[in-house]
């Protein structure tokens, strides 16, 4: 092997590397299903607005579509807000770098620029 690269570094007409194209957009599938896997974890410590006394929960302007809960329903949960905002803010900070991720493998693989 090392005799190989050492001709291949001599001159660049000969250099020959495997590009694995099949390995890569498995590899960007897997990273799809991470992140939908971190949405929905996202989507679960959902804050809510009670509405009306309809009790019908009214997500807040950056929070993913999801039913509405009735006023039993979210009292029931005993998580702290400071505990689900905190839960929020790591499972953010998991999409992103995930995304991150994602983006600069879709960017290497010539098959998905």
């Amino acid at each position: 092997m090392s005799s190989i690269a050492r001709l291949m570094d001599r001159s660049e007409e000969l250099v020959i590397l495997r590009r694995f194209d099949e390995l890569h957009l498995l590899n960007l599938l897997m990273m799809q299903d991470e992140i939908d896997q971190l949405l929905r974890e996202f989507s679960e410590c959902e804050p809510a607005i009670e509405d009306e006394p309809s009790s019908l929960a009214v997500p807040l302007w950056y929070s993913l579509p999801r039913p509405a809960v009735s006023q039993h329903q979210a009292t029931a949960d005993k998580k702290s807000e400071s505990e689900i905002h905190a839960r929020r803010l790591t499972v953010w900070n998991n999409v992103r770098a995930k995304l991150r991720e994602y983006g600069e493998s879709a960017l290497c693989d010539p098959k998905t620029r």
